[in-house]
């Protein structure tokens, strides 16, 4: 039976579609919108070579009964610069962005708008997420192997304590539904200061956390897919970012773009805020070495590099925390007992992810939902 949907909500809120010479997944997206009887208003950011026009033009014609806004730009447009270009081209108060071969379950929102209209102080809002692969065993009851996409839920009054607390344990929030004006202010901001794609994400995601808090519903609010075809796999890693001789002046810009947010939220001084985001920014590098998100494949040469950019821009933070984040891949006590407290997290961290996962198979309404997407991904092959 199709989803009742609020009239007024309709009116507040759009789906904004980045797309880029994908025509099969995005035919996959819009027929699981039309399928769900989205009403939602979508703008498709369309930066498609001009053989890939013809298709996603006959996709917008296709499926008329979704109240669908193609928008073209040039094939060499920046990301983000489409994003805020599109942005700025739309009225109403809430968007969520919505990448071609993912899904956003369009049930989700109508809660997560409501609650942003009650509630101020919060800047995001969205629900659980999962990933898939196609290329993997099944899992729990799924056709395709599933696994748990954290999202994150801050809730502190503090913004200093807020961005502390997100970059410790970084969750992305590109996807959430977010204040149409607040995002595209946060775009336009990080991509003045960062054009580089991993910076800027997650100066963005900062810049949101500083402005409000976070709220993480218990319902689903997205499926991705991970394939060979990610943006993310044809992106700088951090690994290569660290080792680059540009590091430096761009973390410097991201640092001095956080600080003056965070001065100018709290009316603390600049150099408080400095050492704030140095803190957290610390925490953030070393969730990814612990993490091993950095695989050790580079030789010592390259790994020196590293070490010696990351003193560059950290000389500030105390030495003692700046030890514990370049003693890691060394044979040192610290090293271990770092090691040892990690492992125990990472434990806890996937009994808690286990039984996220496990939840799936035991609410129906979820398990529902996933099935009809995975129907979908059957249907339109990629």
């Amino acid at each position: 039976m199709p989803t009742k949907y609020n009239d007024q909500i309709q009116n507040k809120f759009t789906f904004l579609i980045p797309t880029h010479n994908r025509p099969l997944f995005l035919r996959r997206l819009l027929s699981y919108l039309n399928h769900k009887t989205s009403p939602y208003p979508i703008v498709l950011a369309d930066s498609s070579d001009n053989k890939y026009h013809h298709d996603i033009k006959k996709l917008s014609r296709e499926y008329n009964k979704l109240k669908i806004d193609h928008q073209c730009y040039s094939s060499n447009i920046h990301f983000t610069q489409k994003l805020i270009h599109s942005l700025q081209k739309i009225s109403s108060n809430y968007v969520v962005i919505c990448a071609d071969d993912d899904f956003i379950n369009p049930d989700n929102i109508e809660p997560c708008t409501q609650f942003l209209d009650q509630n101020p102080d919060y800047s995001i809002a969205h629900g659980n997420a999962i990933s898939f692969r196609k290329d993997s065993k099944n899992n729990i009851g799924f056709k395709y192997n599933v696994g748990i996409y954290p999202q994150c839920d801050i809730d502190d009054n503090d913004p200093s304590t807020r961005l502390d607390k997100h970059l410790s344990s970084y969750m992305p929030t590109f996807y959430s539904v977010q204040r149409k004006d607040d995002l595209q202010s946060s775009l336009e901001l990080a991509y003045s200061n960062s054009e580089d794609y991993r910076f800027s994400e997650v100066l963005q995601s900062c810049l949101a956390i500083i402005k409000g808090k976070a709220k993480r519903f218990n319902t689903l609010h997205s499926v991705r897919e991970g394939h060979i075809d990610n943006a993310s796999n044809h992106m700088p890693n951090w690994q290569d970012i660290l080792i680059s001789e540009s590091y430096s002046q761009r973390y410097i810009k991201f640092q001095h773009t956080l600080a003056t947010t965070l001065m100018n939220k709290t009316n603390n001084d600049f150099e408080f805020c400095e050492k704030i985001v140095q803190k957290s920014w610390l925490n953030y590098l070393e969730n990814i070495f612990h993490n091993r998100r950095l695989e050790i494949s580079y030789n010592h040469k390259d790994y020196i590099k590293m070490i010696d950019s990351l003193t560059a821009v950290l000389q500030h933070v105390p030495r003692n925390q700046r030890f514990s984040l370049l003693s890691m891949g060394l044979p040192s006590t610290l090293h271990k007992a770092h090691r040892i407290k990690r492992e125990i997290q990472q434990a806890e961290k996937q009994k808690n992810l286990s039984f996220e996962k496990n939840t799936l198979t035991k609410d129906k309404h979820s398990f529902s939902l996933i099935s009809e997407i995975f129907e979908i991904v059957d249907k339109y092959p990629t």
